[in-house]
């Protein structure tokens, strides 16, 4: 599996915010779910703080809606953005 098959699990699994259904809605299983994103978490891609922050930031975006400059600046005055876009 490459890197861009583990970040669309990863992506599926914050948007689901569960293993279980995001394997479900891929038809993929639970297993592979969990490998991918634990592969992203090791690999140089992401670090458990990446992953952390990167699921902060989508949902932001996508659950409530929060307009893009303002999880911007949200993350920048949070200091949490630098570890997203290095």
């Amino acid at each position: 599996m490459n890197q861009l098959d583990s970040m669309r699990i990863f992506s599926k699994a914050a948007e689901c915010l569960n293993f279980a259904d995001a394997a479900r809605q891929l038809g993929i299983s639970n297993a592979v779910v969990t490998r991918s994103v634990a592969t992203l978490e090791t690999s140089a891609v992401l670090s458990k703080l990446d992953c952390a922050i990167a699921a902060i930031e989508f949902l932001l975006l996508t659950r409530w809606k929060v307009p893009p400059l303002a999880v911007v600046v949200l993350c920048t005055l949070a200091g949490i953005g630098e570890a997203t876009w290095h």
